[in-house]
């Protein structure tokens, strides 16, 4: 799970655009105005819930956001699970600089973080995350790359394997053409929907849409596919039983 620390003058203006990006991509995200109501424990829901069983926080660092005490509160009880190494923390400076921290927060330089203003958006940034959690979640899987199902002919079917080697044939460089072999593969499974199913038919989308597809979108993309193939390749093993 993916939780969002900030001040609440940047809910529109930067939360609400990063929210967006990274449901499109199928991500469950812990969301404040989503996920608390009038009454609750502050201390039981937004920390124990929230930050605690999210492996990975967002905050949103601005000149509100050392001015509002729960996003304080949020990101010393992070820092916290950072030292126990139980969470990753994304730091995303919006409308300043790093070097405007107050130096107690100095720490968070000590991470890779990005900066965004009004003009640059956030889909550069939320496609960032996403990259980082789904390369973390293959790291679960024995396989790592595509090229491995063809090679090693993993599927018992043929097809898979010359589709998986007429993809390889493509330049790395033509992301378009490379995206669609990949999509026909996709569609060549049974409809057997995951999260990945998301962020890959949200990515065709773009494609057909004519949206500029750079390394990052199509980063995911692969990713997103490998880790569909895995799974589709455990059920067809469990069917066998």
């Amino acid at each position: 799970m993916v939780f969002i620390g900030y001040s609440s003058k940047e809910r529109y203006s930067v939360v609400e655009p990063i929210l967006f990006h990274l449901k499109h991509f199928g991500l469950d995200v812990w969301y404040d105005f989503h996920d608390m109501f009038l009454g609750d424990d502050r201390y039981q829901i937004n920390f124990k819930q929230g930050i605690g069983k999210s492996s990975y926080v967002i905050f949103i660092i601005s000149p509100h956001f050392f001015e509002s005490k729960c996003a304080m509160d949020e990101l010393n009880y992070a820092k916290r699970m950072i030292e126990n190494r139980s969470t990753v923390i994304f730091p995303i400076f919006y409308e300043m600089k790093p070097s405007e921290l107050p130096q107690k927060f100095n720490w968070l330089c000590n991470i890779i973080y990005n900066e965004v203003d009004s003009s640059s958006g956030t889909k550069h940034v939320a496609y960032q995350i996403i990259e980082r959690i789904f390369q973390d979640e293959l790291q679960q899987y024995p396989y790592k790359e595509l090229s491995t199902f063809s090679k090693e002919h993993i599927f018992s079917d043929r097809y898979i394997d010359r589709v998986i080697e007429s993809w390889a044939a493509v330049d790395e460089r033509n992301f378009g053409v490379r995206i669609g072999i990949l999509y026909s593969l996709y569609l060549y499974f049974p409809c057997v929907e995951t999260k990945y199913s998301k962020a890959i038919n949200y990515i065709f989308l773009l494609l057909q849409m004519n949206e500029n597809i750079n390394h990052l979108i199509y980063s995911i993309f692969e990713k997103s596919i490998l880790a569909y193939c895995i799974q589709q390749l455990k059920c067809c093993q469990l069917e066998q039983f």
